[in-house]
């Protein structure tokens, strides 16, 4: 008896549905194509197209698994199932549309639908592993077709030791290439990507790569500025409405991806509602006058020195971390920083507040006192007795305090004194070595933190950072954390809270759940941790920042 694929390669031509739903998870589009010859003789003929748009409550759940939220095996157990369905189901308008019955399909390509893909190497239980996941039941279109169906590309991709993208670049080198022209296609959508086409290519030749964003971050800033009653900018008319901000353009485009030489992949994992909630907050700060941010700086062990203002970005600062054998020095900014600020806010005739890291941490304080000092200008300075996003929440109150309350710098920093002692961080590390080695914490408290797969919770308190408890392995951590919430004075709903994470977004899952779940809070902030104090933790941190109830 002949194999159905040798049956294939006989006929003069194969009729062949394809099925994709992209990044933007809008919807599928089906093709139906005939497809003539093989190789580089191969030609394309498309004979129908059909989009079944997903409907909403099956949207809000792809992308809510698709976003690295709280998610148990059997939500992802179900959409596969689902999707597979799904697929059916376009199939089967596919074939009506096209008046085609479903014995006609010679063969069936289904790319699925991606829901995480880590395209380069990660430490995962002492295995250094690449991965991608696509969901959509192949076994459920051969069921329902009788044909061989084709899946698992990116998967394969990634096995053979490529970044997981393989199709386009060869079916555009197949279709657009030119013997006497260079072509460059650039495809838009959820994530944008290019394909380069040298005039008299070879395969080998062609170069391809994801761009950067796209569609999907376009969709949920237009369902965030919309209130949900959009889900995509319909003719690009609120874009129209709106003006370029040139601070705001400068923010996206200095983007480690965007500066990272190809091959390249990249997809919602890195500009999910993450990367729109960044933008969105970065929109805010530069909407509110008057703000301005001095920089720490990282030292590395080659001598190269790093600002600490998103030039180098968040996970490459801790994919450097791992890679040298030596551990980063930080640096509190100069006097000079500070004064050009003072100076600047004197020749404009406006008061100064200065929010700092806590002295107790850092010698930025005592900068800009010093700084201070030189100036003709009354400098009010707050120790926030704190870092990271708990110096954020400082910064926040002090601009309800002056837009809403009206109050000046003096009055603010009065009030700071006294809200700086109600904001909490409370953190699991995977070891303390960071910190002793950074001077942050005392050797002898440090070996008692890293012992027998102990994993230690901290806290910043008044000032400090100190060893409240500790857990068997992360789950023990988690829950003593989850305590240390109570024993510091239960989280003040009305300032919300933040989730902070060092180089691992998963490991703020289940923190999520917790507050979601346990607590009953919503709309918390996610926020990783940059170079300065990712040095002195080091990976694997997750935390919570808040204001303790009064």
């Amino acid at each position: 008896m002949e194999h159905p694929i040798e049956a294939l390669i006989t006929k003069p031509y194969r009729l062949v549905i394809g099925f994709m739903s992209g990044t933007s998870a809008d919807g599928i589009d089906a093709v139906l194509a005939e497809i003539y010859g093989h190789g580089t003789a191969t030609r394309v003929k498309q004979r129908d197209f059909v989009f079944i748009p997903f409907a909403p409550e099956v949207r809000a759940e792809i992308l809510c698994l698709a976003s690295g939220g709280s998610a148990a095996a059997a939500d992802f157990c179900r959409m596969n199932f689902l999707l597979g369905e799904l697929y059916c189901e376009a199939g089967r308008e596919l074939c009506r549309h096209a008046g085609v019955s479903k014995a006609d399909i010679d063969l069936i390509g289904n790319h699925g639908q991606t829901f995480w893909h880590i395209p380069n190497e990660e430490e995962y239980l002492g295995h250094r592993l690449r991965s991608t996941l696509q969901l959509g039941e192949d076994a459920m279109l051969a069921e329902e077709f009788s044909c061989p169906v084709v899946g698992d590309f990116r998967v394969r991709d990634m096995a053979a030791g490529g970044l997981g993208a393989p199709l386009v670049p060869y079916t555009e080198f197949l279709l657009y290439r030119s013997e006497t022209e260079c072509v460059a296609l650039q495809n838009i959508g959820g994530i944008g990507n290019i394909s380069f086409l040298p005039a008299g290519c070879g395969l080998s030749d062609v170069l391809a790569f994801d761009t950067g964003p796209g569609n999907m971050v376009i969709d949920a800033l237009t369902a965030q500025l919309t209130g949900g009653t959009q889900s995509y900018d319909d003719g690009g008319r609120l874009a129209a409405a709106g003006r370029v901000s040139p601070e705001l353009l400068g923010y996206m485009l200095d983007d480690g991806y965007l500066r990272r030489r190809p091959p390249k992949t990249t997809g919602r994992e890195a500009y999910g509602p993450d990367y729109v909630a960044r933008l969105l907050r970065r929109a805010e700060e530069l909407s509110v006058p008057g703000i301005f941010v001095v920089p720490l700086s990282v030292t590395f062990a080659d001598g190269t020195t790093q600002l600490d203002d998103g030039t180098m970005t968040k996970d490459e600062f801790f994919v450097r971390l791992a890679e040298d054998s030596k551990l980063p020095r930080t640096s509190q900014p100069s006097p000079a920083s500070f004064m050009q600020v003072y100076e600047d806010a004197a020749a404009a005739g406006d008061e100064v507040l200065v929010i700092t890291i806590g002295q107790k941490l850092s010698g930025t304080y005592q900068c800009a006192h010093l700084a201070a000092a030189d100036v003709g200008l009354r400098v009010h300075i707050v120790d926030s007795e704190a870092a990271s996003q708990a110096e954020a929440l400082l910064v926040r109150e002090a601009v309800r305090l002056r837009d809403e309350e009206g109050l000046t710098a003096e009055e603010i920093a009065a009030v700071l004194e006294q809200f700086k002692k109600r904001v909490r961080i409370v953190a699991v590390v995977d070891s303390l070595k960071h910190l002793q080695k950074g001077g942050r914490l005392p050797a002898a408290v440090a070996i008692v933190g890293g012992a027998l797969g102990i994993k230690p919770v901290l806290a910043l308190k008044d000032g400090e950072i100190k060893l409240v408890d500790k857990g068997r392995g992360r789950p023990g951590a988690l829950v003593a954390m989850f305590k240390q919430l109570d024993a510091l004075g239960g989280i003040d709903p009305r300032y919300g809270y933040t989730l902070l994470y060092s180089d691992n977004k998963q490991l703020i899952a289940p923190v999520h759940h917790y507050m979601h779940q346990n607590l009953q809070l919503t709309g918390g902030r996610v926020a990783q941790l940059g170079p300065t104090i990712g040095t002195h933790v080091g990976p694997g941190v997750v935390g919570v920042v808040f204001v303790a109830k009064e």
